[in-house]
């Protein structure tokens, strides 16, 4: 009897040093594949993000399980965006777009950016301002010019509506008293063949969505909307330059369903650490630099703040086009 008496006193203490021994609040790690969720086709800029963290998360290993890209487009996110909602799941993670704020705002979608957890914060995406080819405008003055003589003869494209493209029209007919319609596309491709073909007279392009068609070929940039000029265009003059002082840019970030992690902070840690070493690889260094991408980087602890800030500006410029879609 005293041999069991010490025998069980002996587990006990194992179990006791045991405990002390494992750091509280030990890491947390995903038992199966990760899945990367974007609300747009394959080949759009959200696609292109999350596509490019994807491939470095695997290509240096830095998850203990692959992960893998999921495209859900409709609605403009919101299928994507109720999607992570609903699930619910520790091994998924939402590619934000606008509409991650603005279909909320504007009481489109019962679905919006409270129903999530920010993760990470990447880079900015400025956008350029473009024209066809064909198109008589060289200049923005001209296209300016010729907008206040005509008004409501232009129509401008731009990704899904109640977005930064919107966001920087209205700016624009606000700024330079211009009348111009806002025509909105499911996605950057279908923008991109609207202004080939003629339908549109102007449209708002992320730098890998000008591609093949920009600079010497079918489309012409008239002005970007950063606060500095592209590292890979430094040509093309800021709006800001030219008159108008716009420099909306799209935040490129992820989220975490709030059902999913709101009480475990050891998920959002992980993978929050996760993106800090994608961000730091030369690859991702290049991918921002190739797309005229503005870099900044925030974790979890740093992002909520400043997602604050872009719920505060969205709210106030998509009540400004509200506005006028009431007049």
């Amino acid at each position: 009897m005293k041999s069991l008496r010490m025998s069980a006193f002996v587990v006990m203490l194992i179990v006791i040093f045991a405990c002390l021994a494992a750091p509280a609040g030990a890491e947390w790690k995903p038992e199966r594949p990760v899945t990367m969720l974007v609300g747009n086709p394959p080949g759009g800029s959200a696609d292109m993000f999350g596509r490019t963290i994807v491939h470095i998360i695997n290509e240096y290993n830095f998850s203990e399980q692959p992960f893998v890209m999921l495209n859900m487009p409709g609605g403009a996110f919101t299928v994507s965006f109720a999607h992570l909602r609903d699930q619910a799941d520790t091994h998924m993670i939402g590619v934000t777009s606008s509409s991650y704020f603005t279909m909320k705002i504007t009481g489109n979608s019962p679905v919006g950016f409270d129903d999530f957890i920010p993760l990470a914060h990447f880079v900015q995406d400025p956008s350029f301002l473009c024209v066809p080819r064909r198109s008589p405008f060289h200049t923005l003055d001209e296209m300016l010019t010729f907008a206040r003589e005509n008004p409501g003869a232009l129509k401008m494209a731009g990704s899904n509506p109640y977005s930064d493209d919107m966001i920087i029209c209205e700016m624009i007919v606000a700024l330079a008293d211009v009348d111009i319609e806002y025509i909105p596309f499911p996605a950057a491709a279908e923008v991109v063949v609207a202004i080939l073909g003629g339908h549109v007279d102007l449209a708002m392009l992320g730098t890998d969505e000008v591609g093949e068609h920009g600079f010497t070929g079918d489309i012409r940039p008239l002005a970007f909307s950063s606060t500095e000029r592209s590292p890979t265009h430094t040509e093309i003059a800021t709006l800001t330059e030219l008159g108008l002082p716009i420099a909306q840019q799209q935040s490129r970030a992820l989220v975490m369903s709030k059902a999913a992690v709101a009480d475990k902070p050891e998920i959002v840690a992980y993978f929050s650490n996760i993106m800090a070493k994608v961000a730091e690889t030369p690859e991702w260094k290049e991918y921002v630099k190739e797309n005229g991408m503005v870099e900044l980087f925030l974790n979890a602890e740093d992002y909520p703040p400043f997602h604050a800030q872009l719920v505060e500006h969205y709210t106030q410029y998509i009540g400004l086009a509200l506005e006028r879609e009431r007049r």
